[in-house]
């Protein structure tokens, strides 16, 4: 019970990050964000699971391993966040929420094609279901046809950027300790964006956009996404079974929308509620499949993967 009572807080410090990158996202540029976010993450999760200890588990890394992980993290630290804050500064923050979760869906899809994993009538039944809620979302209720807002559109290929990625994790360095693949995504992810951000941003002007406000709300973004979420994460999943952290995790898109709702003063419209409907619908069978597909070991494996963008 104390396990899953850590995973549903973790679950609660994750989905503040729609509201914190929401705000931030007013005032300042999203590569700025992501290049601080990626480092800060990479920092404290090397704290948090005290990796000093692990150095020699780094240090045993092959070449390979490392350039496996480096392509990897341009998927899952570079395209898929930019992608994800570029599009969230177009949309809502709901519609980022329930769009974003079709990740699950193009996942099953690129491990039945780069993995040769066998579809089954859950995968089939989950995935129409979900496809069909992003649809309603998109079009709002097919009201504008089948024409994807911009913000909508990126949210959906940062979907399809974090689920390459995941697959590619599976297929290349799953023999890795997770804490080892986690801390290097988030430390080559800030390099990346960094070096690219020197292209679109004059860093010689930051400090005069930077204002208390973005101070105070990234330190939100840090101390309660970052140190407390991804705290309580693997803490949980040491607390308790793989499936019940990852039950937990079914809520995500629940306590998001009520951020939304209470800090960003966003209101559901009619697409949303039915989309989000199916889109949990097709969430919790997919769930259901995976929990047949995989050993503990592995889900849990997997679950350590996840951080607040894959929630």
């Amino acid at each position: 019970m104390r396990g899953t009572i850590t995973a549903f807080l973790a679950i609660a410090f994750f989905s503040l990050y729609f509201v914190f990158a929401k705000l931030l996202l007013a005032n300042i540029s999203p590569f700025i964000i992501m290049v601080l976010n990626q480092a800060t993450a990479g920092i404290i999760i090397i704290l948090i699971l005290d990796l000093f200890k692990k150095i020699s588990e780094i240090k045993n890394t092959s070449k390979y391993d490392f350039k496996s992980i480096f392509v990897i993290s341009i998927f899952t630290a570079v395209v898929g966040p930019t992608l994800f804050l570029f599009g969230l500064d177009y949309s809502s923050a709901t519609n980022a929420i329930l769009i974003g979760k079709s990740e699950a869906l193009i996942t099953s899809l690129l491990a039945i094609i780069m993995l040769k994993e066998r579809i089954t009538k859950q995968q089939i039944i989950g995935g129409v279901i979900m496809f069909l809620g992003v649809i309603i979302i998109a079009t709002k209720n097919f009201s504008s046809g089948l024409r994807l807002e911009l913000g909508d559109t990126l949210i959906f290929f940062a979907a399809v950027s974090y689920a390459t990625g995941t697959v590619l994790f599976k297929k290349y360095v799953d023999h890795l300790p997770p804490e080892v693949i986690v801390t290097l995504r988030n430390l080559y992810g800030a390099i990346i964006l960094f070096v690219i951000s020197l292209m679109f941003v004059d860093y010689s002007t930051v400090l005069q956009i930077i204002s208390l406000k973005f101070v105070l709300v990234f330190l939100g973004m840090v101390i309660f996404v970052t140190i407390f979420g991804q705290y309580l994460w693997y803490r949980a999943l040491e607390a308790t079974s793989a499936t019940k952290v990852s039950l937990a995790g079914l809520s995500s898109p629940l306590i998001a929308i009520v951020y939304a709702i209470i800090f960003l003063d966003e209101r559901l419209v009619s697409s949303q509620m039915l989309g989000g409907a199916l889109i949990m619908a097709g969430l919790i069978i997919l769930e259901l499949h995976f929990r047949k597909t995989y050993t503990h070991k592995r889900h849990k494996f997997h679950l350590k993967l996840k951080h607040w963008h894959h929630i």
